[in-house]
């Protein structure tokens, strides 16, 4: 026995002498049980995916191999390791090998070994770009590489174009997805300045490669376990020599009506110190509303004259102590624009039986607006566990707007009863001016535990505004017995403000390798103030007549305290206060994923009310649970199933429930409704999504359920003498809702494009049909409504040659159970044929639109129309500039029109628009060059 503790005392003496001296020989030597780092290009620095590691853990008595590949970012996490001497060799096709040693001590730490970084072999490089040119794109474990070359794009095409060509990615909405999933854009890594900047103003030649990939959080990298709130993101990957440069272009266009519209846009493109500049005049049927970094919405169908100007800039770095950026952004801009719009619509209001009123409405409308906007946004990495993000945003605003409105009601529709009775019409002219100031501020902090992190947020915010408001209306009434004529004239000053204040605190923390606790705990509150002090008159006693029918006159102060409105002025003060408390599990099985959460929040709400003769304090108390479950599987990098169910409750405006009347419009007065209570919905859908790169495949179906419970329904009370409608809520029955969608995408060869976008929903609703003069009868309609969409697209695209044949048909059916004679079949339908041709300098663009409907109220809406476009292009001044004659609409056919259908009624719309014009536009871009590698 001391024999043997003199030999084992002999070995481990021995092996700690020579631990020792060969301590310093390794290179780069650490000591955990378990590893994480990242994988880079030594020449580009960006993330390297499915990089092999393989490891050898050297034991005494044996070595244990094993392998493990580096994610879409670059990133590694080795498994438990015991003690040992750990050698990893990093190697990937394209690239040289390296090893690094490192030890391994059962301490339950995790070391970040920092960035590993692979020399480029040109050999396997060249190889791989000859045997790769024709595939659109690759999968490197759960990455979807794109290689640009492989979409053949015009000379000078931007990056959007590039970006819309991807499998996989759609556009709904004006917003772009990523198999079904609103997607978020990274250059190189990092956030751009501008989402729209970078996509619309940046060369498709300067990118390098687009890779699509699930963007896990930074508690996920800290952890090395994945917490299930991955994101969708389009990594763009630039060309080094192209950074840090300008892009952009100035374009001036001029119309044969005298309309036009002149643009700058400039974008200094880089990662870390993007600058952004724009300037915009314009008299067009389009305009900005807002611009600011990473958003952009626009608005069109009206008559835009605007003028706007924003500047932005970004600064940023790498952080020493993260492997994600600090960074801040300013944005300041000023927007002012006037608009001036029409609009037409017929509504059908079922009654019982086969009845149903009809009215029309004209309307117009002139909006001026001035705009000084503000944002503010700073994340920074304090330490190695804190991270602090803060926001200030600012808007002052100034907004008139002038409106006209005719209305008129039958019996029946005197389109296609020539009979029908009018029982009652009215004109409205109204004017109101609106200043408005708002601030709001946000900071949120992180702090980074062993497993997990703990996160406090605040916010705060300020809304003050006043309007005033003029109005004159003249009513007419043509049934027999009642008043036949009525004008009034209206005042209103209404002052209102918000206030909103919020905190939060959320922490995560895993308490077992697959399990992770979510919990938190937000107040907010809320204190909104307003006072409306209506005036109104009858214009007979009103003098000097001329004065009282212009808009904006007032009559002198004993007039103005004679004629208030006092069942119609109010005075709203309104408090209140939500604590909410959310527990939640993640469930991690590797490729299946379990997130069930559960939120429960306590609403307290206190209303002083007085209107007319009701002077009220009113009180809520009310408990909304919120349980949601969400699940995600992956059985592969190139397939994924997700699944969430959720119910959520919703409360009625408090003001709603009261017992006041409006009837500041004489025709249609509203009411409140004591007995009106919280509805609810739940809603699950399930999506499933397949990349396929032979043929460049994606495919995605989606099948989705929605029920309601206790809805909200519009109950109408309608005189006939009259044709004045009463309305007030109520709770109804429950409704239900399905829905399907399947999209394709593929390749047909090098040169052409299949896709294909279905869906299909069918949708059933209850409502109470209008209540006939004093008739008590309850008359419930049940209304069910299919709607069918089929898109099938065909795109061509060879050298200078492009196409595309894309057809739309859209049918929908609507059937009312109690009016029975309402029965609505609708059908949309579209086919388009578009072209371009461009040789050398030269391109010539063409399009023809054949659409039409069926089935809608006014034969308008159901006549076939034949919209052509054409332009022809000539690129000048060494092909920076460009020369573009247009003519849109050829055969002037074009309208803007949308149908509305419920359980009650069902409404046809059309706008105005801008109409045929001819147009001449110059485009110059200063594009800087790079290099082509």
């Amino acid at each position: 026995m001391k024999l043997f503790r003199r030999l084992y005392f002999s070995f481990w003496l021995r092996s700690g002498l020579l631990m020792f001296v060969l301590l310093p020989c390794f290179h780069g030597l650490a000591s955990a049980d378990v590893f994480k780092g990242r994988v880079l290009d030594a020449r580009t620095r960006q993330p390297l995916a499915d990089v092999l590691l393989d490891i050898q853990a050297k034991l005494d008595i044996c070595t244990i191999n094993m392998t493990c590949l580096s994610d879409s970012s670059g990133r590694f996490h080795t498994t438990e390791l015991m003690e040992s001497r750990v050698d990893i060799t990093f190697s990937l096709i394209g690239y040289h090998s390296r090893t690094k040693h490192y030890s391994s001590v059962k301490t339950g730490d995790t070391i970040d070994v920092g960035d590993i970084e692979l020399r480029p072999s040109d050999v396997w490089l060249n190889e791989a770009v000859v045997k790769a040119r024709a595939k659109r794109f690759v999968m490197r474990g759960d990455t979807v590489v794109f290689n640009p070359e492989a979409f053949q794009l015009k000379d000078g095409a931007r990056l959007e174009e590039l970006i819309r060509r991807l499998p996989g990615v759609s556009l709904t909405d004006g917003a772009l997805f990523w198999q079904n999933r609103p997607v978020r854009f990274l250059m190189n890594g990092a956030q751009p300045l501008s989402n729209d900047l970078l996509l619309s103003k940046i060369p498709a030649e300067a990118v390098e490669n687009v890779k699509a990939y699930e963007e896990t959080t930074e508690l996920t990298e800290r952890t090395g376990r994945n917490d299930g709130k991955s994101a969708p993101v389009l990594d763009i990957t630039i060309k080094e020599s192209w950074l840090d440069k300008w892009y952009g272009d100035v374009r001036a266009q001029a119309y044969a009506k005298p309309h036009y519209e002149a643009e700058l846009n400039a974008h200094r493109l880089s990662t870390y110190t993007p600058v952004m500049a724009f300037g915009r005049v314009s008299d067009n049927d389009s305009r900005y509303t807002q611009k600011t970094f990473g958003n952009s919405s626009a608005q069109m169908g009206d008559y835009y004259k605007q003028q706007m100007a924003v500047f932005g800039m970004k600064r940023g770095k790498p952080s020493h102590v993260s492997k994600r950026e600090n960074l801040w952004n300013l944005s300041a801009g000023i927007n002012h624009n006037d608009a001036l719009g029409e609009s037409v619509s017929h509504a059908a209001y079922f009654m019982p039986g086969t009845a149903s009123s009809f009215t029309t409405a004209e309307k117009k409308h002139y909006t001026h607006q001035l705009g000084i906007p503000l944002d503010f946004f700073a994340d920074y990495h304090l330490d190695s566990l804190h991270t602090i993000k803060a926001r200030i945003g600012l808007l002052l605003e100034k907004k008139r707007r002038d409106d006209t409105e005719n209305r008129t009601t039958y019996t029946d529709n005197p389109f296609e009863t020539p009979t029908a009775t009018l029982l009652n019409s009215g004109d409205i002219a109204s004017v109101g001016e609106t200043k408005t100031f708002s601030a709001d501020a946000s900071v949120s902090l992180t702090r980074f535990i062993a497993k997990g992190q703990f996160v406090a947020d605040a916010s705060v915010g300020l809304t003050t505004a006043e309007t005033d408001y003029h109005s004159l209306g003249r009513y007419a009434y043509s049934t027999p017995g009642a008043a036949l004529r009525q004008a009034d004239k209206q005042y209103l000053r209404s002052p209102h403000r918000d206030v909103n204040a919020a905190a939060s605190i959320t922490f995560k923390r895993w308490l077992a390798s697959n399990v992770m606790l979510n919990t938190g705990y937000r107040f907010k509150f809320n204190h909104a103030r307003r006072e409306d002090e209506r005036y109104r008159w009858e214009l007979s006693s009103l003098s000097p007549a001329a004065d009282a029918y212009r808009l904006g006159w007032l009559p002198d102060a004993a007039a103005m305290s004679s004629a208030r409105d006092v069942p119609n002025s109010f005075y709203r003060n309104t408090d209140i206060a939500a604590h909410t408390a959310s527990a939640g599990l993640t469930l991690n099985f590797g490729k299946l994923m379990f997130d069930p959460r559960l939120s429960l929040s306590h609403q307290h709400e206190r209303m002083s009310y007085r209107r007319g003769q009701l002077d009220t304090l009113a009180h809520r108390n009310v408990w909304l649970p919120a349980p949601e479950v969400e699940m995600t599987w992956k059985p592969s990098s190139r397939t994924s199933f997700r699944w969430n169910a959720e119910y959520r409750r919703s409360l009625p405006d408090l003001l709603a429930t009261l017992a006041y009347t409006d009837d500041t419009q004489p025709l249609y007065v509203v009411e409140g409704n004591p007995l009106l209570r919280a509805s609810g919905a739940f809603s699950t859908n399930a999506v499933f999504s397949m990349m396929m790169p032979r043929g460049s495949q994606a495919l995605s179906f989606k099948l989705g359920y929605v029920k309601r419970f206790n809805p909200i329904v519009d109950i109408l009370r309608y005189d006939s003498k009259t044709g004045v409608y009463r309305v007030h809520q109520e709770n109804f029955r429950d409704g239900e809702e399905w829905l399907g969608m399947v999209k394709y995408d593929r390749s047909l060869g090098d040169h052409f494009r299949l896709l294909n976008d279905f869906n299909a929903s069918h949708r059933r609703d209850y409502g109470v049909l209008p209540f006939v003069d004093d008739d008590p009868v309850l008359r419930i309609a049940r209304q069910r409504l299919f709607t069918f969409t089929e898109s099938p697209s065909l795109q061509f695209d060879k050298e200078s040659w492009t196409a595309a044949l894309t057809g739309k048909w859209i049918y929908r059916h609507a059937h009312n159970s109690e009016n029975t004679p309402i029965d609505i079949r609708t059908h949309t339908y579209s086919l388009k044929l578009e072209g371009a041709y461009s040789p050398d300098a030269w391109e010539l663009d063409a399009s023809v639109l054949f659409r039409g409907n069926c089935g809608y109220l006014a034969d308008e809406m159901n006549r076939p129309q034949t919209l052509v476009d054409i332009s022809i292009s000539r690129k000048v001044l060494k092909n920076k500039g460009k020369l573009t004659l247009t003519v849109s609409d050829l055969f002037d056919q074009e309208n803007n029109y949308w149908a509305e259908i419920t359980a009650t009624s069902r409404t046809d719309t059309w706008l105005s628009n801008f109409n045929r014009y001819v147009s001449l536009t110059f485009t110059y871009r200063f594009d800087a060059k790079g290099n082509k590698k």
